[in-house]
């Protein structure tokens, strides 16, 4: 899809892809649309208002195919207005890693 993001090479290694959200909230969850290469998200963090990061997923992505990848958090006690995605684009190694959407979930 030319439309969705994508690192700039197949398997090289660690890829970060970082999103903003217009509205902050108190997040309880976060869904990445995983549209190829998938199953190879290794960690999910948070962005705070004042830039902080929180980890809220590390593991092992079971995500197969085109499906989400599905981060529930516990309401957080402070206003989320982003999210960095780590890929371990190495256990993809024949194809790209793509993502169409990241949703922020909350209140």
């Amino acid at each position: 899809n030319g439309y969705a993001w994508a690192p700039l090479e197949v398997n090289k290694g660690e890829e970060t892809l970082e999103v903003t959200f217009t509205k902050a909230v108190n997040a309880v969850g976060l869904r990445i649309l995983e549209s190829y290469g998938s199953g190879t998200v290794t960690l999910v963090e948070l962005k705070d208002v004042d830039g902080n990061y929180y980890t809220a997923w590390e593991g092992t992505d079971t995500t197969t195919g085109l499906d989400y990848l599905q981060v529930p958090v516990t309401l957080t006690t402070y206003e989320v207005n982003g999210a960095r995605i780590t890929f371990d684009t190495t256990l993809s190694p024949t194809t790209w890693v793509e993502v169409d959407a990241v949703q922020l979930v909350g209140q």
